[in-house]
């Protein structure tokens, strides 16, 4: 069976997170959330892949992963890497 995945928007996991929480290490709290089926870091290591439970991903119509810092500073992740939309062609 294959499943496809639009992704609309980049708040793709909406978690409630208590303020003391929000300050320890972001991506160790998401990663740690019950019943996670995917968490899509959008990195250069991972692209479009999730980085947990194995799904994998690819970019279309000229989307790609961003430089580092190029996406907004998450705590503990300041060089956060953003989702670029109608990127130029990589050569």
């Amino acid at each position: 069976m294959k499943t496809n995945l639009l992704i609309t928007s980049l708040s793709c996991i909406l978690v409630a997170i208590s303020p003391a929480r929000a300050a320890s290490d972001y991506i160790t709290t998401v990663e740690s959330t019950p019943n996670l089926l995917g968490y899509w870091r959008f990195s250069p290591a991972s692209l479009a892949n999730s980085v947990v439970n194995g799904y994998t991903g690819t970019f279309n119509g000229g989307a790609a992963v961003g430089p580092a810092n190029s996406g907004p500073t998450l705590a503990d992740d300041p060089s956060n890497s953003a989702v670029l939309l109608n990127a130029p062609p990589v050569s």
